[in-house]
């Protein structure tokens, strides 16, 4: 019929494709600090050795504590399927349904590549970790988040794996307690600051870039300024980074490659901060900027973020799992 898109035939139920059950790990904190009605979700099938409805996997958002009052369990990865907790020891893994196969496979390229599929779901999963992170009452709950795809089949493959690294999981959540991640961010204008190592060498040696040899004293300097200015960029920004306030755990590492077009990132900062820190941190970057400006670099620090660089490894043997850094 002229105008009318016909529905696409469905095969019989008996050959659809089965989903696939799974877990989604979004978040590790103590069930006592979680909302009742998360983590009194109970899995609507007791036989089943997966959270969630019987004919789906589950997005396990967090572990953590099980005691504050709250109305109704926030959402999970699909926007109609509430959060749900595995209990294990003192912690508690929040979940909610997924499928598998769409984290898994072809289907898991196609997805990944789409954002118009992947940005609300990165979206909850980000929104589910700041809800149990910040609940209603205000008050502020330790976490420990996992990164967006990870994936287990089965509650009891979370259970052995926060019992194999209960002791790791809890001491790292003790070192978040009252404290987030801030990230501080160093990048350069290559051509600003190759200018200003040119400057730089003239003036230390005594060159007058003025004078009637300038113009070829000053091409030569140009060269040579352009072949050392990725390491002195580098030198210049760890030094800055070296200067972070006291008190707060950090870890500093080079930035990646350098990009075709706009500022070049040079080093990168991840500081663990309580408020008072944070504002300590501000402070040190406002007084830092202009020294840097003078060399072709800026500085910028944003925050607060779940404590993500600072996770210890729950891949690694348990006893070889860190703590966070120093």
């Amino acid at each position: 019929m002229p105008g009318v898109i016909e529905p696409k035939p469905q095969p019989p139920a008996h050959d659809r494709p089965a989903r696939d059950p799974a877990l989604f790990l979004s978040l590790i904190a103590r069930a006592a600090d979680l909302p009742a009605a998360l983590v009194g979700q109970p899995s609507p099938s007791a036989s089943s050795s997966l959270v969630g409805r019987a004919s789906q996997p589950a997005d396990v958002a967090l572990v953590g504590r099980a005691s504050q009052p709250a109305s109704s369990p926030p959402p999970g990865l699909e926007p109609h399927t509430p959060a749900r907790t595995v209990l294990a020891g003192p912690l508690a893994a929040v979940v909610s349904d997924i499928d598998a196969a769409d984290f898994t496979g072809d289907a898991s390229e196609r997805h990944l590549a789409d954002l118009e599929w992947l940005a609300p779901r990165a979206a909850r999963h980000e929104a589910l970790i700041e809800s149990c992170r910040h609940p209603a009452d205000g008050h502020a709950v330790p976490v420990l988040p996992a990164r967006f795809g990870t994936i287990f089949r089965a509650e009891s493959s979370i259970a052995a794996r926060l019992a194999a690294h209960e002791g790791t999981i809890l001491a790292f959540l003790d070192a978040v307690t009252a404290r987030d991640e801030w990230t501080v961010r160093i990048v350069a204008d290559r051509a600003r600051a190759t200018d200003r190592l040119v400057q730089a060498t003239a003036c230390a040696r005594g060159l007058n870039l003025a004078s009637g040899a300038g113009y070829l004293l000053a091409r030569k300097l140009q060269a040579d300024a352009a072949a050392r200015v990725s390491d002195w960029l580098l030198e210049r920004s760890m030094h800055t980074l070296g200067t972070l306030p006291p008190g707060p755990r950090r870890l500093i590492t080079r930035a990646p490659a350098r990009r075709a077009e706009g500022p070049e990132p040079v080093a990168l900062a991840a500081v663990l901060a309580t408020p008072t820190e944070a504002a300590d941190l501000l402070a040190w970057a406002d007084a830092a900027r202009p020294a840097l400006a003078d060399d072709g670099l800026s500085i910028d620090v944003t925050g607060p973020w779940p404590p993500y660089s600072f996770c210890p490894n729950l891949d690694a043997p348990a006893e070889a799992a860190p703590c966070p850094a120093h």
